[in-house]
């Protein structure tokens, strides 16, 4: 018994989805991803482009995000950390 609940418990944490490493830039990042791309599409994964691929959008859709500097920074570096070059 004690070995179904331990497979579950991985399992259950492997699984979720936009898993952002454990630092609070990168906690941020997916924060401002998840409210910013929302608003105007569905969400594309972040491993489903390539670093260059989320620059070149970025660059295109910097000036309708609500984000100040940092923030884009922050948004950026939670893109291509998990873009599919990075994976």
């Amino acid at each position: 018994m004690k070995k179904y609940v331990l497979l579950l418990l991985v399992m259950a944490s492997g699984g979720c989805v936009f898993s952002p490493p454990g630092d609070a830039g990168s906690r941020l990042g997916r924060h401002y991803f998840l409210r910013e791309c929302a608003r105007c599409h569905a969400l594309i994964y972040p491993e489903e482009r390539t670093a260059d691929q989320w620059r070149h959008v970025l660059l295109r859709k910097k000036n309708k995000l609500s984000l100040t500097g940092d923030q884009l920074t922050k948004l950026e570096k939670y893109l291509i950390g998990n873009s599919r070059s990075r994976r």
